[in-house]
């Protein structure tokens, strides 16, 4: 069964049409994931306290969720802009724990893949 989708879609201010692949998240895309937070958490500016605008993901937190397959990445270009972190809270239960997606490739339909 193939475990990559890909979906066109055209990012903001971008006269280009991308190919958006997600797939599971490989060991070189985690340090990446960080810099997608942050930015996607500047759109929560003044909803949401600074420090929760300044929180990220641990690079080891993420690095358990790639090897248990419990993390998906949107890539363009083979890089990520966006990602989807699942928790199991029992063995027939997943929860989303996180989506988030880079705002210049925001609007596009990636977090809903």
């Amino acid at each position: 069964m193939n475990q990559t989708a890909r979906l066109h879609g055209e990012p903001k201010n971008s006269s280009h049409n991308h190919v958006y692949t997600i797939t599971h998240a490989r060991q070189k895309d985690l340090p990446k994931l960080a810099a997608i937070e942050l930015a996607a958490a500047e759109l929560l500016a003044g909803h949401a306290p600074d420090s929760v605008l300044r929180e990220t993901t641990s690079l080891e937190e993420f690095t358990h969720a790639q090897v248990q397959g419990h993390l998906w990445v949107a890539l363009v270009n083979d890089v990520p802009l966006g990602f989807a972190h699942v928790g199991i809270l029992e063995p027939l239960v997943a929860h989303l724990k996180e989506v988030d997606v880079h705002p210049d490739h925001g609007h596009r339909g990636i977090g809903t893949r």
